[in-house]
């Protein structure tokens, strides 16, 4: 999952569980992230239509993000400054990327989707993007429950 889609399955799985959505919901993540999440994607969750469990009604999650930032160890030594100013100048590309495509449906964030689709997903699937984010959630929790499945058949001796 991309860091938008993390933000979303939070809140559907929050609803699925609880029959409702969070009234706030806490991002712990690197501070150079920061803009990303607190300017692109809770704003863009909040306007998203969402399914509520046990109802019929779709509604948008109106609750109170809040984004703690942390930087890595490595990053707070001195001598790490040039490589920290590389890594923001990078957040500051995927924060533009972001901003011209809310979803993640830029060429160039689908790559990034790609590369880290280890259950080989279909990411081209319509209903992936278009049909709910709670797809992508349940597609991404299934897939990994095979492929956990699939990991435990092959750790069983055969007899």
């Amino acid at each position: 999952m991309d860091s938008f889609q993390s933000v979303v399955f939070s809140l559907i799985e929050f609803n699925h569980r609880y029959k409702n959505f969070p009234e706030e919901m806490t991002i712990i993540s690197y501070e150079l992230k920061r803009q990303r999440f607190e300017k692109l994607h809770f704003p863009t969750a909040k306007e998203l239509m969402l399914p509520t469990a046990g109802s019929d009604e779709d509604v948008s999650w109106q609750g109170v993000p809040t984004f703690i930032g942390i930087d890595p160890r490595e990053l707070q030594e001195y001598s790490k400054y040039e490589k920290r100013d590389a890594m923001a100048e990078l957040e500051a590309q995927k924060f533009d990327l972001w901003k011209g495509s809310p979803f993640g449906r830029s060429p160039e964030l689908m790559m990034k989707k790609k590369g880290r689709n280890v259950w080989n997903i279909d990411l081209g699937y319509p209903l992936v993007f278009t049909g709910g984010p709670e797809l992508v959630a349940a597609l991404e929790r299934e897939a990994k429950e095979r492929s956990e499945e699939h990991t435990s058949e092959l750790q069983s001796p055969v007899l």
